[in-house]
Parts: C-alpha cells; sequence; structure tokens
C-alpha cells in the first residue's frame, strides 16, 4: 500500500517528493530536508520491497495518489527509483493541472505556451554503475533498470548526484551502455552534452548522531590500557575496536573484511563491533559465523541496535576499516568520521570527497592494500591515535562545514524553490 506523508492534500506546496522506495536512507535524507527546510515540502512514498518492480511501476499508482489527493505543487523532486517520464504521462493524462504552474493553467504564460513547472531528479544510487548481485537473475542481459534511470534524465529540468564521484561514474559509464541499446537507445549526438549541462551534485545532508553523556567516558578501561581524549571524545591506547557500520552485502565486501580480521586476530588484539542485520546470503552469513568464532569475547556486540545504541557504539569505537566495492555517497562512512573513528578508507569511490584537503597519509589506502594497510595501522596504533586526537576538530569542523542540515538544507531550497 502507498504510505504518504504529506499534509498539504488540496493545498499549495512548494515541493513534491516522490520516492518508490520510501524506507531507509532515502526516508531518513527526505525526512531530515523537510525538518531543516523553510519550503512546503509533501512526500508521496511506497514501501521498500520489490525494487525492481519499484522501479518500473510505482509512477501510476504515485501519479494516481497524487491526483486523487488534489496535490498542486510548484515543483517536483524525484528519487532515481522512479521512471520520470512515466509518473508525468500518467500525471498528464488523470489531471493536467497537477503539472502546470498557476499562471500557466487554464490560460496561458507570457509566451503563449503553458508553463509546466520545474521537475528535479535526485540519484541516491543509479543502475548503470552500481555493481551486480551475484545473486541477480540475468544481471548482464537486464538492461532495463538502468534505462530506467536513463530515461529519467531526459525528461527532467534539474539533475542532482549526491557526489562529484557518483556524477562522474554515471557519466564516465554511459557512452558505453548507450552502444549496447538498439539505436543507442535512441540518444542523438550532443544528448550527453545535453544532460551534462543540466546535472550538478548536491551532498547529503546529516542530522549527526548525538551519544548520551557519561563522565567516566574516558576513565581508563579495564585491562585494555589507557584512553586518549579530545574534548568529548577518547580513543584506547591498546586494544583498540574496530567497527563495521554498513549493510552486510556484497557490495560492502564483507567477504574481505571477515577474512582479513580472522587472519590478524592471530597475531593482534583488538576487539571488533558489528552493527546491523547479518543479511540472507549464505555465503556471507557464513563469513559473519567464521568471524565470530574467531574472535570469541573479543566481539562485543553483533547484530541490530537503537539509534542511541548506534550513536553510543560510533564514540566508543576506535578504527573504521572500510573495503567497500562500491559507494556513490557512503552516508555511515560519514557518520564515523564525524564521531571520531580512525578512518581506512579506499582511495577511490567517494570517499576522499569527505575528507580535509590536509589529512594523513595513511587514513587512505590504494585499492588491493586492504589486509596490509590495516595490520600497518595495528602495528603503530599508539602513534596512530595521538596523531589522531590532534587532527579529529579539524576534520569535524570540515564535515559539519559541508553535510549538516542547517548549512545544506539553505543551499537545497535555492535550488528546489520557487522563490516562496
Amino acid at each position: 500500500m502507498p504510505t504518504a506523508s504529506t499534509s498539504f492534500e488540496g493545498e499549495p506546496m512548494d515541493l513534491l517528493y516522490a520516492e518508490p522506495w520510501h524506507g531507509g536512507s532515502h526516508r531518513r535524507w527526505i525526512e531530515g530536508y523537510r525538518q531543516h527546510s523553510r519550503l512546503k515540502i509533501g512526500v508521496l512514498g511506497l514501501a521498500p520491497r520489490h525494487w525492481k518492480w519499484r522501479m518500473a511501476g510505482a509512477a501510476g499508482q504515485l501519479a494516481r495518489q497524487a491526483v486523487q489527493e488534489g496535490l498542486r505543487p510548484k515543483a517536483i523532486l524525484a528519487s532515481d527509483m522512479l521512471h520520470l517520464p512515466a509518473f508525468l504521462g500518467h500525471c498528464w493524462s488523470l489531471d493536467p493541472r497537477l503539472l502546470l504552474a498557476e499562471s500557466g493553467f487554464p490560460g496561458h504564460g507570457p509566451s503563449g505556451a503553458q508553463q509546466r513547472i520545474p521537475v528535479h531528479l535526485f540519484f541516491h544510487e543509479n543502475q548503470l554503475t552500481h555493481p551486480v548481485s551475484p545473486k541477480d537473475r540475468g544481471p548482464r542481459e537486464d538492461r532495463m533498470p538502468a534505462w530506467l534511470n536513463v530515461d529519467s534524465c531526459r525528461v527532467a529540468d534539474r539533475i542532482w548526484f549526491n557526489s562529484a564521484y557518483h556524477l562522474q561514474a554515471f557519466y564516465g559509464a554511459l557512452p558505453d551502455y548507450l552502444k549496447q541499446l538498439p539505436e543507442q537507445g535512441g540518444f542523438t549526438a550532443g544528448a550527453l552534452g545535453v544532460l551534462q549541462a543540466k546535472s550538478g551534485v548536491l551532498p547529503l545532508g546529516m542530522d549527526w548522531p548525538q551519544r548520551l553523556e557519561s563522565r567516566d567516558r574516558c576513565k581508563p578501561s579495564s585491562g585494555n590500557g589507557s584512553k586518549v581524549p579530545q574534548g568529548s571524545r577518547c580513543w584506547n591506547t591498546a586494544n583498540p575496536i574496530l567497527l563495521w557500520n554498513h549493510r552486510w552485502t556484497f557490495d560492502k565486501n564483507p567477504g574481505l573484511w571477515a577474512r582479513t580480521l580472522i587472519d590478524l586476530s592471530l597475531r593482534h588484539a583488538f576487539r571488533v563491533v558489528l552493527l546491523g542485520p547479518a543479511g540472507s546470503d549464505p555465503q556471507l552469513l557464513q563469513w559473519r559465523g567464521r568471524l565470530a568464532e574467531a574472535l570469541g569475547p573479543r566481539l562485543l556486540h553483533e547484530g541490530a541496535v537503537s539509534p542511541q545504541a548506534y550513536a553510543d557504539w560510533l564514540y566508543r569505537a576506535d578504527i573504521l576499516p572500510v573495503c567497500s566495492r562500491h559507494d556513490f555517497f557512503g552516508q555511515s562512512v560519514v557518520e564515523a568520521l564525524h564521531a571520531g573513528l580512525l578512518p581506512l578508507l579506499p582511495d577511490a569511490l567517494a570517499y576522499p570527497e569527505h575528507l580535509p584537503p590536509q589529512h594523513p597519509a595513511w587514513w587512505r589506502y590504494a585499492p588491493g592494500g586492504f589486509a596490509e594497510a590495516l595490520e600497518a595501522l595495528l602495528l603503530r596504533w599508539p602513534q596512530a591515535v595521538a596523531q589522531q586526537a590532534q587532527v579529529y576538530p579539524t576534520l569535524k569542523a570540515h564535515l559539519e562545514a559541508r553535510y549538516s542540515w542547517p548549512l545544506l538544507a539553505p543551499q537545497y531550497d535555492a535550488r528546489f524553490g520557487t522563490g516562496a
């Protein structure tokens, strides 16, 4: 059943967000924006399931709901999960007034043509460069999810990506993709330039997880050495805590993560926290079980947690070792960086965008060097944690200036607003 969080039924609204996958990070993003925006924002969404069907079939459902509720937005913002041409076509067929500015209906605008309200497309991810799950049926033959993304770009007035890496990856892969399609998907010479000209970057806004205050947070841990404080943040100088706070899915490379930690646990003293559900992939579940068996009591927590417990673990843990194959933005990584975890990141994907211009070189490693980089960090941990305490204030200020909702929301408003 559709889920609607709009409260402007029958009333003018500044922006209507249409989302076939109204859950997880998509939902947190739009709720964060609504909370900090000066615009009146309505949301139409569907439950987050059957992702391929949502991309192909949600357009008619959401258009019908918008018309039934008598919505009259001044602009539309669509998620990448929506086939935008189909949505606009259904809206026009059911009630063209939903798409027309008040000055353009039922009369005509200054140029003599009816004026359509502006339509924006926001890419949380894209199906053109997202890695294909080994479990996906016919992954090489199924080009339709990617085509729905490309087709949506053609009708949007503006296209937004959540990172510069995401924008570059999409347009870098698009020419070869079009060559595989009959008649290149109908793209003519210069069409790609038109899409790129109306594209830009709007990073995700963040409401930072906040831990509960604890007066003994920075006291030495029994048997684990002293702690180094920086303001309200502390790090263990011995037996550090390594954190996993991503999905346990193939694109985050949990098999490599588990294999590496199992091997290093034979030579180094550290503890581990695994946050989040285990997923359903049998092979990846086996690696999770092997890791838990190898660590024993050194595995401090495994599984889903409440938002407050999640924030507390962010501030208790010390190292964020990341070996993901894919991240268009990496919200969980940014949250951990802001909380002060020492990062170990691939020098790839969107991760370099999150770091200040001046940062320790060992925060990043060359692709393929995860195990070696993590062992090198563990070998020099006392020195590394002392340096982390010094640079953390700069990193935190850098992230807040780039991603805090109170600073980003006015930028969103300027792009999506209509002078309201």
